[in-house]
C-alpha cells in the first residue's frame, strides 16, 4: 500500500482560510476540505474530498489525518480506525465492496501484526500478517466446521499444525505447500489411525492401527499408500488479495 503520508498532506489554504477557525476550501483540481483549521494549516476535525471521490473524514493534526477516521474509496472499500502522521496506524477495520472485511492491527499503513480477515465465502482466517501476507501462527474456520491451526509460510499452509474435519477425522503433523508431508498421525472418526511420513498428501510408510471386534488393538507395520481424503482443503492458500487488498492503492494524490 502506498504510504499515505504523501497521499493526505494538504495544503495551506491561502490567507484568509489561514486565520480562520472553521471554514471550507476548493482546490483547483476539484478537490475540497471543510472543517477546522489552526495556524494556516488543516488542524481539527474535518472532512478532505478527493476530485475522484475518495474521502477521509475524522481528525487532523498539522495537515494530516492523525487520530481516528475513515477514509472511503470510490469502489466502496472503507477503513475505520486510527491514524499516525497520514498513515492508517493501530488497530482498525477495513472492509471490501467485494463483503470481505479485516479487522486487526496496522503499521504504517499496511495490514500488519494480529488480526482476522474474512472472505465473502466465510472463510475466516485469525493470526499473524506480515506486510499483508499471511505468516507464522494462525488460524483457518471454514464454513462447514473444517479448522486448520499451526504454521503458516507466504499465505500457505506450511510447517507443523492440524487439521479436523466435521465428521471428526484429525490429521496433525508437518504441512508443506498445503499439503501433509513429513512425520504425521492421521486419526479416524472411528478410532483407527495412521502413523507414519507423508510426501505431498500420500502416506509413504509408517504403522496403521486398527482396533479388532474384542478391543483389541491391531498394528500393520509397513502400510503404505495409505491416504484419507483431505478434498483439497490442506492445498487452499488463502491470501489477502483475494478478499481484495489492491482496493487500498486506488487512492491518487491530491495536487
Amino acid at each position: 500500500m502506498k504510504v499515505l503520508t504523501a497521499l493526505l498532506t494538504i495544503a495551506l489554504v491561502g490567507a484568509t482560510a489561514a486565520w480562520a477557525k472553521t471554514g471550507s476550501f476548493t482546490y483547483d483540481d476539484g478537490s475540497s476540505y471543510e472543517g477546522e483549521f489552526e495556524d494556516g494549516k488543516v488542524h481539527g476535525q474535518g472532512t478532505y474530498t478527493w476530485s475522484d471521490g475518495t474521502m477521509y473524514s475524522g481528525a487532523f493534526e498539522s495537515g494530516l489525518p492523525h487520530g481516528e477516521g475513515r477514509l472511503t474509496w470510490p469502489s466502496g472499500a472503507m477503513y475505520e480506525g486510527p491514524f499516525q502522521a497520514g498513515e492508517m496506524a493501530g488497530t482498525g477495520m477495513m472492509m471490501w465492496p467485494t463483503g470481505a472485511t479485516y479487522e486487526g492491527n496496522f503499521t504504517a499503513g499496511r495490514i500488519n501484526g494480529y488480526g482476522m480477515l474474512t472472505w465473502p465465502d466465510g472463510l475466516t482466517y485469525s493470526g499473524i500478517f506480515v506486510t499483508e501476507t499471511i505468516e507464522g501462527a494462525g488460524m483457518l474456520m471454514w464454513t462447514d466446521g473444517t479448522s486448520y491451526e499451526g504454521d503458516f509460510v507466504g499465505g500457505s499452509i506450511d510447517g507443523s499444525g492440524m487439521m479436523k474435519w466435521p465428521s471428526g477425522d484429525m490429521y496433525e503433523g508437518g504441512f508443506m505447500g498445503g499439503a501433509p508431508n513429513g512425520e504425521g498421525v492421521y486419526v479416524w472418526a472411528t478410532g483407527s489411525r495412521f502413523e507414519g511420513m507423508y510426501e505431498n498428501g500420500l502416506a509413504k510408510e509408517g504403522t496403521f492401527y486398527v482396533t479388532d471386534s474384542d478391543g483389541r488393538e491391531l498394528a500393520l507395520h509397513g502400510v503404505s499408500g495409505c491416504r484419507r481424503g483431505l478434498d483439497g482443503r490442506a492445498s487452499r492458500r488463502p491470501d489477502v488479495a483475494s478478499a481484495g487488498r489492491s482496493e487500498t492503492k486506488e487512492i491518487g494524490q491530491p495536487s
